[in-house]
C-alpha cells in the first residue's frame, strides 16, 4: 500500500541521517518497489536513489533512477518535484558528460598507444625482413663460393694427378738413364 511505501521511505531517511547508506539504499529500493507495485507516481525514492548513486560515482544508474523520477513527476503533474528533479538531472548530465570525456580521453590514449606499438612492430618487421633477405643473399653468395672452391679443388686434384704421373715418368726416365750409364 502507499502507506507502507511511505513508512519504508521514512526508514530510509532515518538511516540516511544516521549515515548508514547501505540500509538507506535498501529501504529506498523497497519503497520504490512498493510505489511501482501500487502504481504510485509521486514517489521520491527514485530521486533519492539517483542522488546516492551520483555521489557513489554510479552515473549510469543515477541517470536511470532520475529518469524514472522525471517520468513519474511528469505523469503526476507535480511541478515542485519536477523542478527539483530537472535541477538534479542537469547535475547528473554534467557528471555523465565528464565521464564520457574521460572515457574518450582513455580511448584516445589507448589508440595512440596501440598505434605506437603497431608502428614499432612494423619497423621491427621491416628490419627482420631486411635481415632475412640479407642472410639469404649471404647464403647464396657462400653457396656460390663453395661451388667455385669445389671446382678449384677438383682442378687442383687433376693437376696433382698429372704432376704425379709426370713425376713417375721423370723418375722412370732418370732410372733408365742411370741404368744405361752403368751398363
Amino acid at each position: 500500500s502507499s502507506e507502507h511505501a511511505a513508512i519504508v521511505y521514512s526508514r530510509a531517511v532515518l538511516e540516511s541521517q544516521k549515515g548508514n547508506i547501505e540500509k538507506c539504499k535498501k529501504y529506498l529500493c523497497q519503497s520504490a518497489m512498493y510505489d511501482i507495485k501500487n502504481a504510485i507516481k509521486e514517489n521520491a525514492s527514485f530521486l533519492a536513489l539517483a542522488k546516492i548513486c551520483e555521489k557513489e560515482g554510479k552515473t549510469d544508474r543515477a541517470i536511470k533512477y532520475s529518469q524514472y523520477a522525471i517520468d513519474d513527476a511528469i505523469f503526476s503533474n507535480i511541478q515542485s518535484r519536477a523542478a527539483e528533479i530537472y535541477e538534479f538531472y542537469s547535475i547528473i548530465n554534467a557528471s555523465y558528460k565528464q565521464k564520457l570525456e574521460e572515457n574518450n580521453k582513455k580511448l584516445r590514449n589507448a589508440f595512440i598507444f596501440i598505434s605506437i606499438i603497431m608502428l614499432i612492430l612494423l619497423i621491427a618487421l621491416y628490419y627482420l625482413r631486411k635481415q632475412i633477405r640479407r642472410q639469404s643473399l649471404l647464403k647464396e653468395h657462400i653457396t656460390s663460393i663453395n661451388k667455385r672452391l669445389k671446382k678449384l679443388n677438383n682442378e687442383l686434384n687433376e693437376k696433382n694427378e698429372q704432376l704425379s704421373i709426370l713425376n713417375n715418368v721423370k723418375e722412370q726416365d732418370i732410372a733408365d738413364f742411370f741404368d744405361l750409364g752403368s751398363g
